[in-house]
């Protein structure tokens, strides 16, 4: 038998392994919450974006060595990606377009094709899905080509939806 796993073994069946659980599950089940939350099928970016923040808050509540470094973490991913500035700043500009300023945002009468943007990959890996029928061969996602996608996006929520009922 080999001896080299019996320690990592010995450790998953001691008394620490399961206060670390414990203490996982405690302060870091909202994670796992938010994460399903974020993945529900009609969610709006701003509704999607609102979890985000409150799941950066309800991390910063508590201040120890291992939340600081989830703190620190979840920090630092939501500042190097850039597409998450992006995406609030769309969110801002729907709920109140008179903040529209950026050159980088889309104009007023196009800004409502973005009210369900896709915050997660799951939703980006559902659009794809749904994108393959509209792609005419071209790799490239014209404005257009969003119009028709979110049209095609909107009918499948709502056939969705009258199914349920």
């Amino acid at each position: 038998m080999n001896m080299t796993c019996i320690s990592p073994v010995k450790y998953l069946f001691s008394d620490q392994f399961e206060e670390n659980l414990k203490f996982i599950k405690s302060n870091f089940e909202c994670v796992s919450k938010t994460i399903t939350q974020l993945e529900t099928y009609v969610l709006e970016m701003s509704e999607a974006l609102a979890l985000i923040d409150k799941l950066t808050r309800t991390i910063e509540v508590e201040s120890t060595p291992i939340t600081e470094k989830v703190k620190n973490k979840l920090k630092s991913v939501l500042f190097k990606n850039e597409g998450y500035s992006v995406m609030n700043n769309l969110s801002t500009a729907l709920t109140n377009p008179t903040t529209l300023s950026s050159s980088s945002l889309p104009d007023r009468n196009n800004l409502r094709y973005f009210r369900f943007l896709p915050v997660t990959s799951c939703d980006v890996e559902r659009s794809f899905s749904m994108y393959k029928c509209l792609n005419d061969g071209s790799r490239r996602f014209s404005f257009k080509t969003l119009s028709m996608y979110v049209v095609c996006h909107c009918n499948a929520i709502i056939n969705t939806a009258q199914d349920e009922t």
